[in-house]
């Protein structure tokens, strides 16, 4: 065996470890996102005390036996597993949309979060697809499951903005007249236009939104009005920072700013008053 075969040979054994070294941190990366996911989803239903809903605790079961990773972090997330197993009968409610879905939501609630800024599909419905977006913790701005999220989002909200005007909810018919009046239309003529594709969503909606992400995880809406500042798409921001900006405004009122931190705000951006962009944990 001459020495150019020899040094042939050993590259190639170098390639084929270096190959099976990547192969096994892709593994190793991919073992910790499961990992980080299943534990994500344990401490968010531990800490709602949800699990005594037996469709619930199916469905974490499944996902724990087909999730399973080996490391040393592996014993803290199956203790939080037997932990939640063992919670006693309750009647809060269950998950309705899937633990997919609960796993993207947000669960870190003491206004120190990093946030990126991720826009939002610019087709006229950008209100109600950010929020969408925040709701099923998606940010592909494109996803079919955005749209039709945003197209019930729409619905939903034209609905309850007719309950609401209808039983005077001091809350929201002011807002809601003081747009008639400007606007010089019935409350029927607004609810018609704001009920089709395209009508562009504003603060009564906002009001209504509010509510509505209230009962998927959040505690309100905060919306970041673009003044003199202007901020990125895909950059990094502190939640302090958007909540000490001057032109940040709440839904659905100002009450939900320091109130229930167990909860997180879903953050909005206003840029030049014309389109909404949604900032995500990161």
């Amino acid at each position: 065996m001459n020495n150019t075969y020899r040094r042939q040979l050993r590259e190639a054994e170098l390639l084929s470890l270096e190959s099976k070294e990547r192969e096994n941190k892709a593994k190793l990366n991919e073992n910790n996102k499961r990992l980080q996911t299943l534990n994500f989803v344990l401490t968010k239903l531990i800490a709602e005390e949800i699990g005594a809903n037996q469709s619930v605790r199916e469905l974490v079961k499944q996902y724990y036996i087909n999730n399973q990773t080996k490391g040393p972090k592996q014993l803290n997330v199956h203790k939080k597993y037997v932990k939640f197993m063992n919670m006693s009968t309750t009647t809060k409610p269950s998950i309705k949309k899937g633990l997919e879905i609960v796993a993207n939501r947000p669960v870190s609630l003491a206004n120190n979060r990093q946030l990126i800024l991720k826009n939002a599909h610019g087709d006229n419905n950008c209100l109600f697809n950010a929020v969408a977006m925040g709701i099923l913790g998606i940010q592909d701005a494109l996803s079919n499951a955005v749209a039709n999220q945003s197209t019930s989002l729409r619905s939903r909200v034209v609905e309850l903005m007719k309950q609401k005007y209808d039983e005077r909810n001091r809350n929201f018919r002011p807002t809601m007249n003081a747009n008639l009046i400007n606007q010089d239309i019935t409350m029927a003529t607004y609810l018609d236009r704001m009920s089709k594709d395209g009508c562009w969503g504003g603060q009564p909606e906002l009001i209504i939104l509010g509510e509505i992400v209230r009962d998927n995880g959040f505690r309100g809406i905060a919306v970041v009005n673009q003044a003199q500042t202007q901020y990125i798409n895909n950059r990094e921001y502190s939640e302090k920072t958007l909540m000490s900006h001057e032109d940040t405004t709440y839904f659905p009122s100002d009450k939900i700013k320091n109130k229930n931190n167990s909860r997180p705000l879903m953050f909005l951006y206003h840029h030049r008053g014309s389109h909404y962009k949604i900032f995500f944990p990161k």
